[in-house]
């Protein structure tokens, strides 16, 4: 039976680096919660919009859910620890009326007109998050602003695509209490894109598999060190004396 490299190769990555392929059909929730320290499960999706590709990846983060929702709301520092995004930020709602005065935006000049635009704190639920997306030469880098919709009460966040040199970009992150710890969070995190480079399917599906995982990896690091920094404060207190 002949197997083509590309699954081969893909197989080899699920050894490596501690993946699971989640069986079709199965809740990925329910299987998230069966993993061991520092497994990660991933799903290849079928999009129904021509040309897309999807995925998902999940997997247990050693944190509260609430903290693990810190993470996913620092957009200005996802570049601090997401992975292969230089640039990140969020921008006002007032950004839309200038962004809608062009339809072939460049790179370049699309940033320049949003650095007015740039907020340090989220103004409401919906989130407008500006990312750069770093590609291996010769592919020019994806960059795109996000729509986020998030929900603070399900801890869920699903985004769609305002513009950028991609045609799609859309998903979502859903955070749920672990069934047997209020200190463990199950993280699933859902992408459909198409990046509108024309590059085999089978080389974009190889790379999306080895790309979702490193997104879960990121976010544990990151809630990792909210939780030290959180033990830090508690041990040793600025002021612990009360005084001047």
């Amino acid at each position: 039976m002949k197997v083509k490299l590309p699954l081969v190769l893909m197989l080899c990555s699920l050894c490596q680096y501690g993946l699971r392929a989640a069986p079709q059909g199965d809740d990925l929730y329910t299987a998230c919660t069966q993993l061991k320290a520092g497994e990660i499960i991933t799903r290849k999706l079928s999009p129904d919009e021509p040309g897309c590709m999807g995925g998902q990846v999940g997997g247990i983060i050693e944190a509260p859910v609430d903290k693990v929702w810190e993470v996913l709301s620092d957009y200005n520092r996802f570049h601090e620890y997401m992975p292969r995004m230089p640039v990140t930020f969020i921008v006002s709602k007032q950004a839309l009326d200038a962004i809608a005065k062009k339809t072939d935006w460049k790179r370049t000049a699309f940033e320049k007109m949003l650095m007015p635009y740039r907020i340090d704190a989220m103004e409401s639920d919906t989130v407008y998050f500006y990312n750069v997306v770093d590609m291996p030469v010769p592919v020019r880098d994806r960059w795109y602003l996000l729509e986020m919709v998030r929900d603070p009460l399900s801890c869920r966040v699903e985004w769609k695509m305002v513009t950028g040199n991609m045609k799609v970009n859309s998903g979502s992150w859903q955070l749920m209490l672990h069934p047997e710890s209020p200190n463990r969070t199950v993280a699933v995190y859902t992408t459909v894109s198409n990046s509108g480079i024309p590059i085999p399917g089978f080389i974009q599906e190889y790379g999306l598999g080895r790309s979702l995982p490193d997104i879960i990896r990121g976010v544990r690091k990151r809630a990792g060190e909210l939780m030290m920094m959180a033990v830090d404060t508690v041990r040793y207190p600025e002021n612990p004396g009360g005084g001047e």
